[in-house]
């Protein structure tokens, strides 16, 4: 199996399992990661996602370049359905390095745990092509410089110095990354999954949209929230020194 995926309580995880590939992904595993992810996105029990890879090497090392390009179906893409418009918290545990599209996946992902040992970088350029599917986005996170040098394959990126610029959320040892990962799920988990999605969409619009705009759709998610069960039922659970049961759940 190029893919597992299991429950961990509320948060699903879905493991690459290629080591001998360095987790590269063919056209089952993308399909298998894709489908998991659609049908965790409509699954109300579902309330963290963690995508992680199997060994202590390599995270992964992008799309299978053994495969026959013309086999490839790109609407079977994780790239495609990961990011902002995603409806739930995604968190890429980085058991090891992340090149190419591996790296452009874990970017596409909410937040980011890695251990000590790996390593970012984008060869694309190598191989005649450009990190398109995400790797020149990199200055939306990263000093210019920084992902220059990265999207020029002049450099690649340390865990620690991923983490210094802001690109990963924790550092680990190796044979780590799962745990920290679900460690940080179940600190999400326990928030309102409405107030969690609003929250998710804000701040990926407060980097993109205009000050009015982005100030009239702060104004509606808010009032739509003050007015939902989710609130009152947090309220209440804070004056009466008890975990929330929210009814959005």
């Amino acid at each position: 199996m190029a893919v597992r995926v299991e429950r961990r309580a509320e948060t699903l995880v879905i493991t690459i399992d290629r080591p001998a590939k360095h987790n590269a992904l063919d056209q089952d595993a993308r399909l298998t990661i894709t489908n998991a992810l659609r049908t965790a996105a409509d699954d109300p029990t579902v309330r963290v996602i963690v995508l992680t890879a199997t060994g202590d090497r390599t995270f992964c090392a992008g799309m299978d370049l053994t495969v026959d390009s013309d086999e490839v179906d790109p609407t079977n893409n994780p790239l495609r359905v990961l990011g902002p418009r995603y409806p739930k918290p995604v968190i890429a545990a980085l058991n090891g390095s992340a090149l190419g599209n591996g790296l452009e996946i874990a970017l596409k992902c909410d937040l980011r745990v890695a251990v000590d040992t790996a390593r970012l970088w984008l060869p694309e350029v190598g191989l005649g092509f450009a990190a398109t599917d995400g790797g020149v986005s990199l200055p939306k996170y990263l000093p210019m410089a920084v992902a220059l040098e990265l999207g020029l394959g002049a450099g690649r990126l340390t865990a620690q110095r991923a983490f210094d610029l802001g690109l990963i959320n924790r550092v680990v040892p190796v044979g780590q990354a799962l745990e920290a990962a679900l460690e940080l799920a179940a600190l999400v988990a326990k928030g309102s999954p409405v107030a969690i999605r609003a929250t998710r969409e804000l701040m990926y619009a407060s980097v993109d949209l205009p000050d009015d705009d982005f100030e009239a759709l702060m104004k509606q998610r808010q009032a739509e929230l003050m007015a939902g069960p989710d609130s009152a039922e947090g309220v209440a659970a804070f004056n009466e020194k008890r975990e929330p049961v929210w009814p959005s759940r």
